[in-house]
């Protein structure tokens, strides 16, 4: 159920599912939206990498990459009304832990 809420909330925002960084985005962020404790503090691309057999700077850079690419490419006026506020002025899109955080924050409501 959480997974269908925010999988459907990603792609809402113009986030392409088929896209590796997808489902670490939508891993990451269901483990915030599970605990109390911040995934990117507790160590969340470590845990991923393990999960995926993978490297953690590699499951950072593919959200970072997917994150890029949507807000380059997606509905802007949807992007920046949800996630104005944490864009930054010099990339043009939110950091990784911005974009995470504000999710989850916004994902708690619909749980």
């Amino acid at each position: 159920m959480l997974e269908e809420i925010i999988k459907n909330y990603l792609l809402s925002l113009g986030f392409n599912n088929k896209k590796r960084g997808f489902r670490y985005l939508k891993d990451i962020i269901k483990m915030g939206c599970d605990s109390d404790i911040t995934p990117l503090n507790n160590n969340g691309y470590i845990k991923l990498a393990e999960k995926y057999g993978t490297k953690p700077n590699t499951i950072e850079k593919d959200i970072q990459y997917l994150i890029s690419v949507t807000f380059q490419e997606g509905d802007s006026d949807i992007l920046y009304g949800q996630f104005g506020e944490s864009i930054d002025p010099d990339k043009g899109k939110p950091t990784n832990k911005h974009f995470i955080f504000n999710t989850i924050e916004k994902l708690k409501f619909y749980i």
